[in-house]
């Protein structure tokens, strides 16, 4: 069943007119709650997702130039595509180090940028990372002369997972063909600190460590629509419009992993157009000087929602709207894709936050990774959204929605009865596609006495 025929379901049972806007929001809602806890309540098997990511061993020696600006240029090919924000760079030697430079000393990459065959990277003291209430992008970064010299080591220290991550579930390193066999552990990270894990060890992986996760920070202003000069792209379907925006890294563009983008900033009311208006965003947020003094961190990402969804795409992407506030397309207005939901990518739904892990040791080399995570489903907004499981496990949704909403109006015995037979469905669910070991709490290392500690089986018996 898709959300129409679930929320029809629900409201032959409850009585809910149909035709009443506030009826459809709240079972709406109800059942999107009730959806996505159920997603991340156990490790189901059609709740879990599968991702190669790369992961990269150390490039050393490269040769870098400081700028006047704060950054460091390189005209060399750099072909690493991976190092960019959140990544280690140390310094191995510098011509005159001064400032807060330390040869030998670790910073954090904060961007990459690459311009006509050349790379420029800017660096921050990890001393100051922890502290972003505290300490500005000018606090924390890498003192510098112009001219001076650095040879520079990158590591990939963290990685972090995809959007949609709740937990990693397993990882594996499986590449074809090369023998490659890695059992993998999960250390906890006080085990890790408390027997002072070297940090630099290099080798075949064989546990990982998650870390904290990272939030980017959302866009402030408020975004509208308005009617531009007429030009070459136009609204093709006449009604309400709505138009959000996002914050990503502008090193993560190359990336490999994933790019980090922040928690949405929707337009407060929607906007009605006639097809054939040529529209653009307005009142988006600087994110860049021009000409650029300074080098900065983010570019912005727009988003419509059209008359024929109620899902928000992704529009054209394009650098000049660094140091705009408008958005149009480069003068050609804006694309609202009449089949996105086809090919456009959808408004992220897990608020800016990346779950983040670390390798033990660190990767010796260039390695592909297998993760195994449970996975945040996408929300359920046009009536044609089918939930992200079997077929046969929607009546269960359905079931327990009339459950919540019967004990909402004070119906308990209805409500009751409802619970019984979701009940039921859910037992159903639990025989068919439960067949994880379920999880359990230690106080205490994994490897306590040298032996793996065992995990209890569940045991699952039908009535």
């Amino acid at each position: 069943m898709n959300l129409g025929e679930i929320r029809t379901f629900v409201n032959n049972i409850l009585d809910y007119s149909p035709s009443v806007q506030a009826y459809t929001d709240e079972v709406n809602n109800v059942i999107n709650e009730i959806y996505l806890s159920h997603f991340t309540d156990r490790l189901w098997e059609y709740s879990q997702k599968q991702v190669k990511l790369s992961v990269y061993q150390d490039v050393e020696g490269v040769a870098f130039t400081a700028q006047a600006d704060g950054s460091l240029l390189t005209t060399a090919g750099f072909t690493a595509d991976w190092i960019s924000w959140g990544h280690i760079a140390e310094i191995t030697a510098a011509s005159n180090p001064g400032g807060n430079v330390v040869i030998g000393d670790e910073y954090h990459i904060s961007y990459r940028e690459d311009i006509g065959g050349q790379t420029r990277i800017h660096l921050e003291e990890m001393s100051k990372q922890g502290y972003a209430s505290q300490y500005g992008a000018k606090d924390r970064a890498l003192t510098i002369s112009a001219g001076h010299t650095f040879t520079i080591k990158f590591k990939q220290r963290q990685i972090t997972l995809p959007e949609d991550c709740v937990e990693l579930i397993g990882l594996g390193l499986r590449e074809r063909g090369s023998g490659i066999r890695s059992p993998f552990d999960v250390l906890p990270r006080w085990y890790d600190e408390n027997l002072a894990l070297d940090l630099d060890l290099v080798a075949l992986p064989t546990d990982v460590i998650m870390e904290q996760p990272f939030s980017m920070m959302a866009p402030v202003n408020d975004p509208t629509l308005s009617v531009r000069a007429a030009a070459a792209n136009t609204v093709s379907i006449t009604g309400d419009y709505e138009v959000a925006y996002t914050i990503i890294h502008r090193s993560r563009a190359k990336d490999t992993i994933v790019e980090l983008e922040s928690a949405p900033k929707k337009s407060t009311l929607s906007y009605a157009f006639t097809a054939g208006n040529t529209i653009e965003a307005r009142n988006l947020e600087r994110t860049d000087d021009n000409p650029r003094s300074a080098y900065q961190e983010y570019l912005k990402r727009v988003y419509l929602k059209m008359p024929n969804s109620k899902h928000f795409f992704r529009c054209t992407d394009l650098p000049t709207a660094e140091w705009l506030t408008t958005e149009d397309n480069a003068g050609t207005g804006l694309l609202a894709f009449e089949f996105a939901h086809k090919t456009e990518a959808r408004l992220p739904e897990n608020g800016g936050t990346y779950q983040r892990c670390r390798l033990y040791p660190r990767q010796d080399k260039n390695y592909e990774a297998t993760f195994r995570y449970q996975y945040r489903p996408i929300i359920l907004r046009d009536d044609n959204d089918t939930p992200q499981m079997p077929a046969d496990t929607h009546r269960y949704i359905a079931y327990r929605a009339c459950q919540e909403l019967f004990m909402k109006h004070g119906n308990t015995l209805q409500s009751q009865a409802y619970q019984i037979k979701a009940d039921k469905e859910l037992l159903k669910i639990e025989n068919r596609y439960l067949r994880t070991k379920g999880a359990t709490h230690i106080k205490g290392p994994y490897r306590a006495t040298g032996a793996l500690m065992g995990r209890p089986q569940v045991t699952i018996k039908r009535n």
